[in-house]
């Protein structure tokens, strides 16, 4: 006579076995969500070195060349130049400031630089109007990199009554990650100043509004802060200082008027869909 094996002797172990299984399952994919996200912090933090030696580098003013010192002629000897409409018109060539003449001769895709004091954000920025989006995810020699590298607005120039400038929110607070703390005023009042270099000039701004914000549709009749650059008369200019302050998260006090040079800061953020956080600064004159 054979005997039937009883199944639910083997459903209870198999009920018995399934907790251990489970919780196997679960250490083997923590372990492997830790080793990713150690994997992802050490190349961010690899990024950032990789920029704070730039950022030394531009500390350090390029040692100018020698002077040689040449005999000064004789009265006799100078021929007195005739003066002419061009001799008249020409005016010097702007030079690039000594500290970023290196780095750009390295990459001269570098537009200048921006620094916000006691703060991780002291890198170059770049500017690429024939590709807009370069820079998004390479560092400052082009090589590929998370943390891409801040980049300019290709529709700025130094024309524009506002420049734009992107950069990551970084988990651990490099790129753009940082200026999310500007959503607390504390963080305003200890940071109100924004270092942000051409190549031929120092520039500082100071903090008018910072605000959450969000990427909308392009039929949308809504104003865009990432579309204004370039105000096309006082009441625009007017409007957009108005968008700036209505939506400020507290006032700083600072204002602006039509002929003012702004500065706008971009980054992604979460608190909806297309987000982002913005901060308006003001040249100070």
């Amino acid at each position: 006579m054979r005997l039937i094996p009883h199944r639910g002797r083997h459903m209870r172990k198999k009920r018995k076995n399934l907790p251990l299984i489970l919780g196997t399952v679960m250490f083997l994919l923590g372990i492997i969500c830790a080793v990713l996200a150690g994997a992802e912090m050490i190349r961010m933090q690899s990024e950032q070195r990789k920029f704070e030696t730039i950022a030394q580098n531009a500390s350090q003013p390029a040692s100018a060349p020698p002077i040689v010192s040449e005999p000064t002629p004789s009265a006799k000897e100078v021929e007195p130049q005739k003066e002419t409409e061009n001799t008249k018109e020409a005016s010097p060539e702007p030079e690039i400031l000594p500290k970023y003449k290196e780095l750009w001769m390295r990459n001269p895709e570098l537009y200048g630089w921006i620094k916000i004091d006691d703060t991780v954000i002291d890198y170059p920025v770049m500017y690429t109007p024939n590709d807009p989006q370069k820079y998004l995810h390479l560092d400052f020699d082009g090589a590929s990199s998370t943390s891409g590298t801040i980049f300019l607005d290709a529709r700025c120039s130094s024309e524009s009554d506002n420049s734009i400038l992107y950069g990551h929110n970084m988990k651990n607070q490099t790129m753009f990650g940082s200026i999310l703390n500007y959503k607390d005023a504390s963080y305003w009042k200890a940071h109100p100043v924004i270092h942000f270099d051409t190549l031929f000039e120092e520039r500082e701004y100071e903090v008018l509004a910072a605000f959450f914000d969000r990427v909308y549709n392009t039929s949308d009749t809504c104003f865009k802060y990432y579309n204004f650059i370039k105000a096309a008369n006082e009441t625009t200019f007017n409007e957009a200082v108005q968008y700036y302050k209505k939506n400020a998260l507290y006032d700083t006090g600072v204002s602006a008027q039509y002929g003012d040079l702004l500065l706008t800061l971009s980054t992604c953020a979460y608190h909806t869909e297309n987000g982002r956080f913005v901060v308006v600064a003001k040249l100070k004159k």
